[in-house]
């Protein structure tokens, strides 16, 4: 069954509680009763950032979530660019076409891999369970990017809501 939705908003602001934390996602809550809770979720930081520091804030969320929530905890740090104009502007184009078009819909792990001849715009999705035709979604926003650069490319990972 799915998670708790108050356990999912604690471990929200706990983890936007620290400042290096610039997005969250892949959340997933086991509970096998009786204080044997455990959770792992990404969490993403800037690429650019100290390492030593992310890696510091991550133990630090971990921890924080395992005492106030008693569960064993698992975060796995994601380093995101965002000094990169490119891949911002095409970020914005498919969230602002998202937002009209497929609003349950979320996106994260947005980066692009540039080569010679073309470009791969790699990024996750997370659909809603009552997502009949996930074919046909992943089909259209892979049209959306090659309309909007005919050298773009999308690779598209559909994840699974669990939470």
């Amino acid at each position: 069954q799915p998670a708790d939705p108050e356990t999912v908003n604690q471990i929200r602001k706990i983890v936007h509680s620290f400042p290096e934390a610039i997005g969250i996602h892949d959340m997933v809550i086991h509970d096998y009763g009786s204080c044997r809770r455990m959770v792992t979720l990404h969490v993403e930081v800037d690429a650019d950032g100290d390492i030593l520091a992310m890696h510091d804030a991550i133990d630090n969320m971990e921890r924080t979530i395992s005492r106030k929530l008693s569960c064993e905890t698992t975060i796995h740090m994601d380093p995101i660019v965002q000094n990169d104009t490119e891949l911002a502007d095409v970020r914005r184009y498919i969230e602002e076409y998202v937002r009209s078009e497929h609003r349950d819909l979320h996106i994260h792990d947005f980066r692009m891999v540039k080569g010679k001849t073309h470009t791969n715009v790699i990024f996750d999705i997370v659909l809603p369970y009552s997502e009949s035709q996930p074919e046909k979604v992943v089909e259209d926003l892979k049209r959306k990017i090659n309309e909007y650069d005919s050298r773009y490319f999308a690779v598209i990972n559909v994840d699974s809501q669990y939470t």
